[in-house]
């Protein structure tokens, strides 16, 4: 996992938990798509599901809110659906592998509906997760 990250170029400070099945590290959330991070990690084994979690800034979220950014999430190119949030505030977006999604657009379509969102802060959150692939 480790080795095919560090191919990429660019992605820094890697921590691998297999036990939790957790991948956490630094990358240019510009220049790498997200489904090219997880095609290093996985190598020719695909034992890693294509997801990201990203948590609310604000401490509060109404439902209409949240149906505000999920519809602006699913029409960005790869991503196949949004979670409903959990009690942290944190989703789940589950990504189509064929495709190529940067983490910047997510983050940058957040941004637009007004409902920015972020790398959840929570280390016991992220390890819920089979793959985190957001900035740290």
């Amino acid at each position: 996992m480790e080795a095919g990250l560090r191919q990429l170029g660019g992605i820094e400070n890697i921590k691998i938990n297999v036990e939790t099945k957790h991948v956490q590290f630094n990358f240019d959330a510009k220049k790498h798509s997200l489904q090219e991070l997880l095609k290093a990690i996985e190598g020719e084994s695909g034992r890693f599901s294509a997801r990201l979690l990203l948590q609310f800034k604000s401490k509060s979220i109404t439902e209409e809110d949240f149906l505000k950014l999920k519809n602006a999430l699913v029409r960005i190119k790869g991503v196949r659906s949004v979670g409903e949030p959990d009690k942290s505030r944190t989703i789940m977006i589950t990504l189509k592998k064929d495709e190529r999604t940067f983490l910047q657009e997510i983050l940058d379509t957040s941004e637009k509906v007004g409902i920015p969102l972020q790398n959840p802060i929570k280390e016991e959150k992220l390890a819920a997760c089979n793959q985190n692939l957001s900035q740290i």
